[in-house]
């Protein structure tokens, strides 16, 4: 039977690591929250003598949620399935990802590798001491003390959609342990939309929750403002407790897409007085938008589990622009990766300049497609995309 199993360690506890991993304790649920400290992560799986690929992203507290640290490495499992996820870390106050994914084995009859296989483990870190760093947060560490401890789990994360539609948020209210889940639930959720630039709320709703037993499945549904000055937005899902104190919260992300933005921004630009030369509408139009950014792959068939470079390029005036880039399913359309926001750009010869983005090739995926936007700030408008697809083997 295969399996995945998480494990996590706090330094200074008991240090045997032997394969009864008696000192390690075992994570069961895909969120955790600990106090800001030093920990270790390791994990035990099936697959033996197997090759993982181990990304680790980091988002602190107060930074752009589209600003995230990420590093990669490549590790393999022992004998008994034991493999090193995380070495002894000092975890800062915000949100740690761990992703794991394995690449096909053909002949195999494992489930994992018949199919391409991922886990993953999300790290919540509150800051250690009576003062928190972030007041908007807070609620849930005090409310643990005297609520129902509960996990809140998305079905999706990044969603695709068109401004004025109607889009659901689905996902799923847990127990914290496993000896709650026979225990009556009365809250709410509360779901908001906000504005990534300026964190505007544009939409908000709530939703009464009332179980006999937990998990709990939820439906959110809303509709997305139909004037929308940005190509992305961000989500938050807040589940309170019958007092309205704060439990849990998951955030999500929703792409729209610019050619409808495209369609909105053009009609409203200013009309001009009849031009001496021809081409001079041509060129008032053309400065309301940023460059469009040049988006280069390796050429061919990708390899699923492989790391893939990304080069951007934009021109040598575009210093103070951003682009962000996103990998999306081309058969499902979800978002399988980022989006990344890349700045901080260096030289290209006299004409260009570039930054340079390591991904890893999905292992779920049979082709996909990824896409740079160019971002303005000084007008907040985006650029046409930039579009490239590539199969994957």
């Amino acid at each position: 039977m295969e399996y995945w199993q998480f494990f996590l360690q706090q330094e200074g506890e008991t240090s045997d690591t032997d394969s009864t991993l008696q000192s390690w304790h075992p994570v069961t649920t895909p969120k955790i929250e600990v106090i800001a400290g030093k920990y270790g992560v390791i994990a035990r799986t099936s697959l033996i003598n197997t090759d993982v690929e181990i990304r680790i992203t980091y988002q602190g507290i107060g930074e752009k949620p589209l600003l995230r640290k990420y590093y990669q490495r490549l590790r393999r499992t022992n004998a008994e399935g034991l493999i090193a996820i995380l070495p002894f870390t000092d975890l800062k106050a915000g949100t740690w990802e761990l992703d794991c994914t394995g690449q096909q084995m053909p002949g195999s009859q494992s489930q994992f590798a018949n199919f391409g296989w991922r886990q993953n483990l999300k790290i919540e870190v509150w800051p250690s001491g009576d003062k928190v760093e972030s007041p908007e947060k807070s609620p849930q560490l005090e409310s643990q003390e005297s609520s129902l401890p509960c996990f809140l789990s998305l079905e999706s994360e990044n969603l695709v959609a068109s401004q004025g539609q109607s889009i659901t948020v689905s996902g799923q209210v847990s127990p914290a342990h496993v000896s709650s889940l026979d225990s009556v639930f009365s809250g709410k959720l509360r779901m908001e939309i906000r504005e990534p630039h300026d964190s505007q709320i544009l939409r908000d709703v709530e939703q009464e929750l009332s179980a006999d037993s937990l998990p709990l499945r939820f439906s959110l549904p809303m509709t997305l403002p139909s004037n929308l000055p940005t190509h992305l937005l961000l989500g938050e899902v807040t589940l309170m407790d019958a007092q309205e104190r704060v439990l849990a919260t998951e955030g999500f992300k929703i792409t729209i897409e610019i050619e409808q933005l495209c369609q909105r921004l053009i009609p409203a630009l200013p009309e001009f007085p009849p031009p001496i030369a021809p081409a001079a509408p041509q060129s008032s139009l053309m400065v309301s938008f940023p460059p469009t950014p040049e988006l280069i792959l390796p050429p061919g068939i990708l390899k699923a589990g492989e790391s893939l470079r990304a080069i951007v390029k934009l021109p040598s005036g575009a210093n103070s622009m951003s682009v962000r880039l996103w990998v999306q399913d081309c058969q499902t359309r979800f978002i399988v990766d980022g989006p990344y926001w890349l700045e901080g750009f260096y030289p290209r010869g006299s004409d260009f300049i570039e930054a340079i983005i390591e991904l890893t090739v999905p292992n779920s995926s049979r082709e996909i497609q990824l896409t740079a936007v160019t971002f303005d700030p000084d007008n907040h408008r985006e650029s046409y995309k930039a579009i490239v697809d590539r199969s994957i083997k």
